[in-house]
């Protein structure tokens, strides 16, 4: 099961959490985001792949972040289409788009990015684009049938280990922490992430 830690600002942070072996680390760069991250991280001794976050974002700005942070993957939180998802995917990149799930969660908003995507993620609709802190009902996802992998996001906590261990879907390939293992945005409680790392693969 992969584990991504979303949302790193800072710099030692980012080296206690990347010593406790996460296998994906998300680095935001959305403006309006609270863990919005502008200055240089240093990744030498962090494992764990470097996914950027995204949102609607400009192609040349896009391009800009993989070179300076030297991107494994590039997560798509916005209204990029298919084609933007594919351009990516070819080029080697992993490729993660994000959906809103609500109740009246229509699924076959995602068919036309299969085969673009190398996994999907699934966060709560919320009033912000993400690290709303809010669950969404997983069995709601009982309605996902499609062959692209997904990771669970929105309001993942450290009470959730029991939920996750009995969670079950063939195309659930891992979660997604952030806003609640925090101090403050982008600052993560390593502690609490090294407890709930071992609870759930224990």
């Amino acid at each position: 099961m992969i584990l991504k830690v979303c949302g790193m600002k800072y710099q030692q942070n980012l080296d206690k959490v990347g010593r406790l072996g996460p296998d994906w680390i998300g680095i935001i760069f959305y403006p309006k985001s609270p863990r919005f991250v502008d200055h240089i991280l240093d990744f030498n001794h962090v494992a764990a792949k470097r996914i950027g976050v995204f949102v609607d974002a400009d192609p040349d700005f896009i391009q800009a972040k993989i070179e300076k942070y030297q991107l494994d993957g590039l997560q798509f939180h916005g209204r990029e289409s298919p084609d933007i998802c594919r351009k990516y995917l070819e080029d080697g990149f992993l490729v993660i788009k994000t959906f809103h799930v609500a109740p009246e969660m229509d699924f076959s908003t995602t068919e036309p990015y299969e085969g673009c995507c190398t996994h999907f993620l699934f966060d709560t609709k919320g009033l912000y684009l993400g690290g709303n802190g809010q669950l969404f009902d997983w069995s709601i996802l009982k309605d996902y049938k499609g062959n692209t992998p997904f990771v669970l996001s929105g309001g993942i906590r450290p009470s959730s280990v029991k939920d996750i261990q009995s969670f079950d879907h063939p195309s659930w390939a891992g979660i997604d922490i952030n806003s609640r293992f925090e101090v403050r945005p982008g600052l993560k409680n390593v502690a609490t992430i090294k407890k709930f790392k071992h609870a759930i693969y224990s």
